[in-house]
């Protein structure tokens, strides 16, 4: 039989006095006596003896503090303060207690319950592990009694052509009860009516009670019947026939015109695509077919800015178009992406030499260089696991119908970069040009209102003109809230250029322009400016011939996929 269990060595009780431990350190052994040994060890970290300790009941050998082991019950609530280095380190291996393997979350990421106000100094408290939960409700929020009596948002009724925010239990009213008139848009998105028909693949089809067969009823009906259904976010409504399709997870971005239908999304947010071409043509969110925007003139834009989403472009001169500016870099930051930042960009020479002359940053360290371009292929994921990046021969049709513009031909893979976000959804596709780049954004529309240079994503196409993007203060972008900063790479932003650069269609040479404009004519007319444009800009009506070739493919299949339906 085993002999018994050997009697644990004592509790160790520290002096309450306070010791220099710096002082005598080079010979502790011989200079300090047991007591300050002891102190200096436990709070300190330093003068610590070990001794072997060997148990019969185990048959293995462990080494602890030279004077004894804790009751790690004792001070548990205050470990971090309480506890010297050596308890904790003693407590963590023996009953979990007192373990830092991950840094506790702030409280300013725990949403407080509907009776509850985040304390005011809450980014500078800390939950108990490194996930928030219920259980740090005290810590981190005050009851709102102490406060002026509100309601919760979620007791409001939106009003009709509003739908409820995400989240907006954790939202108050200005009193109690909540009031249309005052918390409407605390509370409530407002409904978006788009000029869009987006059946088939562009949204899922919901049942909605007693109306499946598309029957006639009124609009105000059809939104009553999709309201009243709980997964339906939207419908699709016939203007003459009146027909009402109750749909969800609408992608404005795959509708068709809405022609004798209008799509019209009552709660949840749609998934939209924002593409950056040529030099720079850009299709917002909710011109999916035209016409585009442009900015040829160097320097940083927002192009989605809102409270939990930002993403900016930086624009620049190029070898082919020397006069007006390419896109050359994308930057992405905010809440949605937990407060990472991304920032891809064209950092050669004058004469690029494609993806060994672009760098990409996360959370300020680069990533990717001539290093990985080398490889051919090449991933990331950050230890987060909520952003995933790869770089390789891609398919640029398979993101958008003019991903290719001004650079990638009419077929087959080429370089490029692809960002995943988990979390949110958020996808950007970046085809590599020798340098500059096209960007695809795809993005759920960010939560409560967002604008820049991708548009509002309100469904109105009269408010994302130029004049009216720059009326909103949006032609040019504050250096300090540049998040290419926070990258290692030191390259400012682009200098604007000596002259305001001329339109290209008022200064085109005559043979060019002729040129181009033969073969841009079998375009759409949202199109085919942009087409005669690049040609202008290059000086060359190779670059008409590049996008008549893609803007007719893309044509052919939209065509496609009309008859299919």
């Amino acid at each position: 039989p085993n002999p018994p269990d050997p009697s644990p060595p004592p509790l160790t009780t520290t002096t309450p006095f306070v010791y220099d431990c710096n002082e005598g350190l080079t010979d502790w052994q011989t200079s300090w006596d047991q007591s300050k040994k002891d102190w200096c060890c436990n709070n300190k970290g330093v003068g610590c003896p070990t001794q072997t300790v060997t148990t019969t009941r185990t048959a293995t050998t462990t080494t602890t503090s030279g004077f004894g082991t804790y009751d790690c019950d004792v001070g548990f609530d205050d470990w971090e303060n309480e506890w010297g280095p050596v308890q904790k380190a003693w407590c963590c291996e023996h009953t979990g207690k007192g373990c830092r393997d991950k840094d506790p979350a702030s409280c300013s990421e725990l949403q407080c319950p509907a009776d509850h106000v985040k304390k005011a100094d809450a980014d500078k408290l800390f939950c108990a592990t490194a996930t928030c939960t219920d259980v740090d409700t005290a810590t981190c929020c005050d009851r709102a009694e102490t406060l002026p009596v509100t309601a919760s948002c979620s007791t409001l009724t939106c009003p009709d052509s509003y739908f409820a925010k995400e989240g907006n239990a954790h939202l108050f009213c200005e009193g109690d009860p909540c009031d249309v008139a005052t918390d409407t848009l605390t509370c409530c998105d407002k409904a978006l009516k788009c000029d869009l028909n987006c059946y088939g693949e562009a949204a899922s089809a919901v049942d909605l009670p007693a109306h499946t067969d598309g029957s006639k009823m009124t609009a105000e009906k059809c939104r009553e019947s999709c309201i009243s259904t709980d997964d339906c976010e939207a419908v699709v409504y016939g203007k003459d026939s009146g027909q009402c399709f109750g749909k969800k997870d609408v992608f404005t971005s795959k509708c068709q015109p809405g022609g004798a239908y209008f799509t019209e999304i009552l709660r949840a947010r749609p998934w939209g695509k924002c593409v950056l071409m040529g030099d720079p043509h850009i299709i917002p969110f909710d011109r999916p077919y035209g016409p585009q925007v442009s900015d040829y003139i160097p320097g940083e834009v927002w192009l989605i800015k809102s409270a939990e989403l930002l993403v900016q472009g930086r624009f620049d001169v190029t070898e082919r178009f020397p006069k007006e500016a390419s896109t050359v870099g994308i930057a992405v930051g905010g809440k949605l992406v937990g407060e990472h930042t991304l920032t891809v960009e064209y950092v050669g020479s004058d004469k690029g030499q494609g993806a060994q002359d672009f760098a990409i940053y996360w959370d300020g360290e680069q990533i990717f260089g001539k290093t990985e371009a080398g490889k051919g292929k090449w991933s990331f994921k950050s230890i987060d696991n909520d952003m995933e990046a790869s770089f390789g021969p891609m398919d640029p049709d398979e993101w958008h119908r003019d991903a290719r513009h001004t650079i990638g031909g009419t077929e087959g893979d080429l370089p490029s970069f692809l960002f995943k976000f988990k979390e949110e959804g958020l996808t950007i596709y970046c085809l590599l040009g020798p340098d500059n780049l096209n960007a695809v954004i795809h993005a759920k529309k960010a939560p409560g209102s967002q604008d820049g240079w991708c548009g509002n994503f309100n469904c109105d196409q009269d408010d994302d003109s130029v004049e009216a993007l720059k009326g909103r203060g949006l032609d040019s972008l504050d250096p300090k809230q540049s998040i290419f900063l926070t990258d290692g790479s030191g390259r400012p932003a682009p200098s604007p250029l000596a002259e305001a650069p001329e339109d290209p269609l008022d200064s085109c040479d005559k043979e060019v322009q002729a040129d181009a404009e033969a073969k841009c004519q079998g375009l759409p007319d949202a199109e085919r400016k942009g087409c005669i444009f690049d040609a202008c800009a290059a000086g060359d009506a190779s670059a008409a011939a590049d996008d008549a070739a893609i803007g007719g493919l893309a044509q052919e299949v939209e065509d496609e996929e009309i008859e299919k339906k």
